[in-house]
């Protein structure tokens, strides 16, 4: 009988508000959103943008620019767009949705779960990691295999084989007290997820959260073809002052789908927020979460002080602060009131949540370009304050003009000091050419090909979609790797004019024959080293007839080892300051 008291409500509620949002703003300020909006993604270069606004039981929701450019095709509030790292929180919510009627909770260890069989680099990490470390990002270990997803794994790869290779992710910070931001640990979720419930993890979440909550049109981003349709906003890049249509095949990143590859709508997203402010409970009155569950998903579980930047006064008007990680939740506060938040960035698709469970007010954003370093997030970030303010009765601290220009006049936008880099060359570098391996990461060919402009062949490497040349340094046997390709990725490691962050890859030889036998090549932080050698295949247990001899550093090729750079660390840092941390 409650259960039908509440649909009714639920239905006349519906009806008198509807989802154009007539009662949650007035005329006035709907025209002021509208105009803001409008002047945000013309001065970042947003071709489209969807937002949706949910305060108590009034909805707002609206489509702005073009989902394709090309062909003319508006946003509406039924466009899906890539909403990025925001499918953890799915995530989270169908694990609790699995657990809640049985004796495991979030603090449950991986080694108590039946066929879960999870090992990791060591025997504490094996025996005491629990659902909950996974979910908050405080295992420690490396986040080095975020390359290899958008590189792309072998067809076929499947988390139940990512899962047997777990051992060889190393630890790169102690556990469980530092936050080490990890999309793998989401794949891992997500095998415990098809291990509990006996079925993909795409089906359950269809069935036991998609479904329940209403969100029909919501779907998983698994192939490049589904952006062909006109449901869905294309992904855009801006180059040389001119948008066009971005790789679409970089979004086939299988399968980490449960990290965030969901594409949802505004009208969708409005269901998402009502849920979660209602403390998991449907529409129809089912909760798919116990309360407790929810309730510690939303509080801090992992201090992220220090690591993710804030805005606070004297230096800004306002207070916008983020100071932990739950489950699948950043915690924090904007102008006095707790929020909840994520944000999802995936190349072009970038989106934000913000959720104020006091206020019952909950605000999201997605756009599909322009593809550039940092102004997703400083668009996405103004127009949700802006949005915010305006829902809770507060005079908006941002005007159209330093929408524009956010983070100034406040402070500056982060620009590298540093000089061009020297060049070199290297006369050897046939002997570096061939395949190679990791027990982790997809396999790599290793290449010569010769420029128009140069006399020297130029030496390439390639892991699958992702292509960068390797440019000598004053150590014959150690390179810089500059990604080049795809432009989406490559963009994102341009820090200025004169600076572009590369790696570190320094080859190994035989001791006895002087022969390479594989490479070191440090990733996006010290933490993120790997070597790969040409005994290795991901696919293969070895590729060689005879085990590799001892090289000259002392080090056998499949080991993983720590090489701390610290400049490049703090450069790569402060590059994604306001930013997702997405993927």
């Amino acid at each position: 009988m409650q259960q039908l008291v509440f649909i009714i409500l639920a239905a006349l509620v519906k009806l008198l508000h509807g989802i154009d949002g007539a009662a949650l703003f007035t005329k006035e300020e709907e025209q002021r959103v509208e105009a803001f909006v409008h002047n945000v993604m013309d001065c970042r270069s947003i071709p489209g943008l969807t937002l949706s606004v949910v305060k108590g039981d009034e909805t707002w929701t609206h489509g702005f620019g073009k989902a394709d450019v090309a062909l003319d095709v508006d946003v509406t509030e039924n466009t899906l767009f890539g909403t990025g790292s925001l499918g953890k929180a799915f995530t989270m919510t169908l694990l609790g949705n699995l657990i809640r009627k049985s004796s495991y909770t979030f603090h449950t260890k991986l080694s108590e779960i039946a066929n879960v069989n999870l090992i990791f680099a060591n025997a504490t990490l094996t025996a005491e990691m629990t659902l909950g470390d996974l979910l908050s990002h405080r295992t420690g270990l490396s986040a080095v295999t975020d390359f290899g997803f958008i590189a792309g794994y072998p067809r076929g790869t499947t988390r139940a084989m990512l899962a047997k290779k777990i051992k060889n992710l190393p630890q790169a910070a102690p556990y469980p007290s530092t936050m080490l931001y990890n999309n793998m640990m989401y794949v891992m979720l997500g095998h415990v997820i098809e291990v509990l419930g006996d079925d993909t993890w795409e089906n359950l979440l269809s069935s036991n959260v998609l479904g329940p909550i209403g969100m029909t049109s919501t779907r998983v981003l698994n192939k490049a073809e589904l952006f062909q349709t006109n449901e869905v906003a294309k992904p855009y890049i801006l180059k040389n002052g001119e948008l066009e249509l971005g790789f679409t095949h970089l979004y086939e990143l299988t399968p980490l789908e449960p990290a965030g590859l969901l594409m949802s709508s505004g009208a969708d997203m409005v269901k998402w927020m009502r849920f979660n402010l209602r403390n998991a409970t449907t529409d129809t009155g089912n909760m798919l979460l116990r309360p407790e569950d929810l309730d510690e998903a939303f509080q801090m579980q992992t201090d992220t002080k220090g690591s993710v930047r804030s805005l606070t006064t004297p230096a800004y008007p306002i207070n916008d602060t983020t100071e932990g990680y739950g489950y699948a939740w950043f915690t924090g506060a904007y102008r006095g009131n707790r929020r909840i938040l994520h944000s999802g960035g995936l190349f072009s698709l970038n989106s934000l949540i913000w959720l104020f469970p006091h206020l019952n007010l909950g605000l999201f954003v997605s756009m599909n370009g322009p593809g550039l370093p940092s102004i997703p997030g400083y668009a996405s970030q103004t127009i949700l304050s802006f949005v915010a303010d305006l829902a809770m009765g507060m005079q908006p601290w941002l005007t159209p003009a330093t929408a524009c220009t956010f983070p100034e006049p406040w402070s500056k936008a982060f620009n590298s000091p540093y000089p061009s880099p020297k060049k070199f060359t290297n006369n050897n570098t046939k002997d570096f050419v061939g395949e190679y391996g990791n027990d982790l990461m997809p396999d790599v060919k290793i290449y010569e090909e010769r420029a128009d402009d140069t006399e020297r062949p130029v030496l390439w490497l390639q892991m699958n979609k992702v292509n960068g040349t390797l440019l000598p340094t004053e150590d014959k046997d150690t390179f810089q790797l500059k990604v080049v390709s795809p432009w989406e990725f490559a963009i994102e490691r341009i820090l200025n004019e004169n600076f572009t962050v590369t790696y570190t890859t320094k080859f190994y030889r035989d001791q006895v024959e002087g022969k390479v036998k594989g490479f070191r090549v440090q990733f996006n932080s010290p933490q993120e080293v790997l070597d790969f050698n040409k005994c290795v295949r991901f696919l293969e247990a070895t590729a060689c007839s005879q085990t590799m001899k001892d090289v000259s550093d002392g080090t056998n090729g499949a080991s993983l080892v720590i090489d701390i750079q610290i400049v490049l660390f703090i450069l790569v840092s402060s590059v994604n300051v306001f930013v997702s941390l997405v993927l």
